[in-house]
């Protein structure tokens, strides 16, 4: 016959197998509920550190595969966000120099257009000026403003001034009358002829 002779396990020994398996449980628990906190507060890398560093304890956990799964997933996609939002960003800035270089440009060329009127219209202003003084040369100003007469225009005008001066009529009418004034010397030239004659019968006796 064979003898069974009972296995007695110490009572504390059962009970400290019983606490590992319950802080091993526990402790993949607390690390799942912390990477899931970071999560949902957006903080993926936060979360990410916390689940690996839980599954060098507990590799075979079920659900820190999943979340680390999910975690780099959304690494991934937070990743390709920045970088889409920073070649966004590239292409403002870019959209905004060339914008800025476009209108600089645009400023640069009204002053050059503007200078040019300018230029232009302070030519066209010389050129009257400079006109204006060869007509002061070739007709001199009396004090009043007015044209002087030069030559034979200037005699006649300062006949014309005498006899205005004296209350005599000027030209047209001086000429009218200076006529009538030779008529009548004439006349009177032949008058007195005619009278000398008669005087003298002897000499002209056919008069």
């Amino acid at each position: 016959m064979r003898l069974r002779i009972p296995i007695r396990i110490p009572v504390s020994l059962s009970i400290a197998l019983l606490a590992i398996t319950v802080v091993r449980a526990d402790t993949a628990d607390n690390v799942f509920h912390g990477g899931a906190q970071r999560y949902l507060t957006n903080n993926i890398p936060g979360a990410l550190e916390v689940v690996t560093n839980g599954l060098q304890r507990f590799p075979d956990d079920e659900k820190l595969k999943k979340l680390y799964e999910l975690l780099n997933q959304k690494q991934q996609q937070q990743q390709q966000q920045n970088q889409q939002d920073q070649k966004d960003q590239q292409q403002d800035q870019q959209k905004q120099d060339e914008q800025s270089k476009n209108d600089q440009q645009k400023k640069d060329e009204q002053q050059k257009q503007q200078e040019a009127q300018n230029k232009k219209d302070q030519e066209k202003k010389d050129q009257q000026h400079a006109k204006s003084g060869d007509k002061s040369k070739e007709k001199p100003e009396d004090k009043t403003g007015q044209p002087q007469q030069v030559g034979s225009e200037a005699v006649i005008g300062c006949a014309e001034g005498r006899r205005a001066g004296f209350g005599l009529p000027t030209s047209g009418r001086a000429e009218e009358q200076d006529q009538a004034s030779e008529r009548l010397v004439m006349e009177g030239e032949r008058t007195r002829s005619l009278r000398l004659l008669r005087k003298k019968p002897r000499l002209m006796p056919w008069l």
